[in-house]
């Protein structure tokens, strides 16, 4: 399942039509007889227009409102009819849709938004889910959407299985961004702000500096090390921030990495087909620009992964516009050459496309992914920089690190393993254990036999981890991450010790009341297990996103591109304070509480290392009751952490070497066997072995 496909489902439907010709009909039900129907629009005034929709419609009035369906007799919209309604306006204007609610089945029953007078015309938004009613918007202000000419189409494609509280969508030619936020007057498509407003809609005051900022040129310029478009964000703290789209990088399903302070990104999904612009942007994070370079090389492609070594670029698999690929690129930065390898081998490359690629030294990694016949790759693949080789794990050579209740099991079943291969998860590198962390995706929950049987997939909430060194595959334990759902097109980066989950779909779900976009981000710190649930608080930025790109730098986690409805090209931004900027002891202290420790050392604030292992305690609960305590975990992450023998409550610093009397006191932790699965207290080989 990809987004082209999640884009491109057809079926059948019915809506209603109610225009005007002054004033938007916004009347929530109208009532509809005999072809007529009666609302009262936003002035008060009532209107006596009313069009059923069968079929192809054609509307030419300046402003209306698009219904799914008369809700004062039916619940929900109907199946099985095709409707479809073509707005057009008088030449050299443009017409502007205003989604003012929205519920249908996720990932099945789509709008379809045409820049044109058919479906042959540009694409420009495609929407389904639960997006925005009385308690929720997740579009903002992406839920309107303007025409670039006097001409749009709108179709609704749902299945025939499932139906929802439908939509509402309102028109006018010429029509403003958020009808000017009420700050300034509406001209041809274009918003006359007030004085003191800015912004496409007039909906951002100018320079309403606080914390004693200064407004020069209409930005603020921050001091005492308040940061933020009107200083708001105090020093210690997390903030969000935000750099809006040029219109040079729209796309999602693409390849990329950071090289330095330069994010570079090859391919992706456009709405118009994938192979259309093969060319290599770079966002640069310090100016916040983008730019484009034009060498000579692969096609464009979605679904690839691009992974950064030293100076070089390298890009594997993907899908083309002739199928999914095995291609290997490397892209020289210095050079700006592109080279295709040819690697050496034990076994033919497996074609793939929606995995996810991770860096171990010199050998990058890559997990999951769909082969050519559309089977969950299980296997992983390697390639090692080096020595250009290729090589493939098999899945049936991979150790399991299996646990169920306090059961260790020696003995692997299919049924038993803890890794089956998934199709668009999202992985990174654990730099606690220095291990493959691997989140979501579609999971395979049948082992692949050689006669190919069936695959049931699911979305999967999941975090497992390989072990490089002892090829094995182990869940990761995170027990406040009861809240995180399953989830596939995810992101997941690591900043300092913390783990930061953003985007992603959720499971389709037939519950009229279900969302289908992830609009939270999370945060676990990797050592204390300590989890947090984050709102995106930026007005005016939707929330959702799957198929972005995301990336590391300064302290600092950036997305990048992706769909929400439409495709996007603005950069969001997460900002994790360091405690390094706190210049009072009181602020050190309390800062990063839910993430990263700080401490306050020589009047300075400097973050608590993994070895300063005192602040773990494992407690009463770890190691007499039955409950799982992540703390007895946390302090054995690192090798230089271990439990004090004589007082056994107490993480020290690893000065004296582990042993067996040390791996055999763990029992405090449920699970005595993860000891030797996923930790480092076992010196036998023999006594981790599956």
């Amino acid at each position: 399942m990809k987004l082209g496909c999640l884009l491109t489902v057809i079926a059948l439907f019915s809506i209603s039509l109610v225009a005007g010709s002054e004033a938007s009909c916004e009347c929530s039900s109208p009532t509809c007889t005999n072809n007529s129907c009666t609302c009262t629009n936003s002035t008060g005034q009532f209107q006596q227009f009313c069009t059923i929709c069968s079929g192809r419609k054609k509307v030419t009035e300046s402003e209306g409102t698009i219904y799914s369906h008369d809700s004062s007799i039916f619940d929900t919209y109907g199946s099985k009819q095709l409707c479809s309604v073509h707005i057009e306006s008088p030449l050299s204007t443009t017409i502007r849709l205003y989604f003012h609610f929205f519920k249908t089945e996720c990932a099945w029953d789509y709008v379809h938004v045409h820049d044109g007078s058919s479906t042959h015309d540009p694409t420009i938004a495609t929407f389904s889910g639960r997006l925005v009613d009385d308690t929720v918007d997740l579009l903002s202000v992406d839920k309107e959407v303007v025409s670039s000419k006097n001409s749009v189409y709108v179709v609704f494609r749902p299945d025939s299985h499932v139906e929802h509280d439908g939509f509402r969508i309102s028109f006018k030619v010429n029509g403003c961004p958020g009808w000017c936020s009420g700050h300034g007057e509406c001209k041809d498509g274009v918003c006359q702000c007030d004085s003191d407003w800015s912004g496409d809609s007039c909906d951002t005051r100018q320079c309403d500096c606080l914390n004693g900022g200064s407004c020069k040129e209409g930005v603020c310029q921050c001091v005492g090390g308040y940061k933020g478009s009107h200083c708001e964000h105090s020093p210690g703290s997390n903030y969000w921030s935000h750099t809006p789209g040029t219109g040079a990088f729209v796309r999602s399903s693409f390849g990329g990495a950071v090289v330095g302070d330069t994010y570079w990104v090859f391919g992706g999904y456009f709405f118009q087909g994938a192979g259309t612009k093969p060319s290599l942007i770079k966002f640069n994070v310090d100016s916040k620009s983008w730019s484009s370079v034009h060498p000579s090389g692969p096609v464009g492609r979605t679904g690839h992964t691009i992974t950064a070594y030293k100076n070089s670029l390298y890009m594997y698999g993907g899908e083309e516009n002739s199928g999914i690929s095995d291609e290997l690129w490397q892209f020289s930065i210095d050079n700006g050459t592109w080279h295709q390898l040819n690697p050496k081998s034990t076994a033919d490359r497996i074609k793939s496309t929606g995995h996810c690629a991770v860096l171990v030294k010199d050998t990058i990694y890559y997990i999951g992914g769909m082969d050519d016949e559309g089977i969950v790759i299980i296997d992983i693949q390697t390639f090692n920089i080096s020595s250009n080789t290729w090589n493939i794990i098999s899945h049936r050579d991979m150790k399991q690190a299996y646990y169920n209740s306090r059961t260790y099991k020696t003995k692997f079943t299919d049924n038993d393993r803890v890794y089956y291969g998934r199709y668009s998860p999202a992985c990174t590198l654990n730099p606690a254990t220095n291990r493959i962390l691997v989140f979501g995706g579609l999971n395979t929950t049948r082992i692949i036999a050689e006669n190919l049987p069936d695959q049931r997939v699911d979305r999967e909430s999941t975090f497992v981890e390989y072990d490089v060194p002892l090829n094995s595959w182990g869940n990761f334990y995170i027990p406040d991450w009861n809240t995180v759902p399953r989830l596939y097109q995810a992101s997941i980066e690591v900043v300092d010790r913390n783990l930061f989950v953003f985007g992603g779909i959720f499971q389709s779900s037939t519950a009229n009341d279900k969302q289908c976009y992830n609009p939270h981000a999370y945060i676990v710190n990797i050592e204390t297990g300590k989890g947090k649930q984050l709102n995106l608080s930026l007005d005016g930025v939707s929330p959702i996103r799957i198929g972005h790109g995301s990336f590391v730098h300064d302290n600092t986690v950036y997305i990048v591109g992706g769909y929400n409805g439409k495709l996007r090209d603005d950069v969001i931004s997460f900002h994790f304070q360091k405690c390094e900027e706190n210049t009072l002891e009181t602020t050190c202290i309390t800062a990063r509480e839910d993430f990263t420790i700080c401490q306050w050392i020589n009047n300075n604030c400097v973050t608590k290392t993994i070895s300063d292992c005192g602040h773990l305690k494992c407690g009463d609960d770890c190691l007499e009751g039955d409950g799982y305590d992540r703390r007895c975990v946390a302090c054995l992450k690192n090798s230089q952490c271990t439990w004090d023998q004589i007082h056994p409550d107490t993480c020290r610093a690893n000065d004296i070497g582990l042993n067996f009397t040390v791996c055999a006191r763990l029992h405090c932790c449920n699970a005595p066997t993860m000891c030797c699965a996923r930790l480092h207290c076992c010196n036998t080989p023999t006594m981790c072995a599956a």
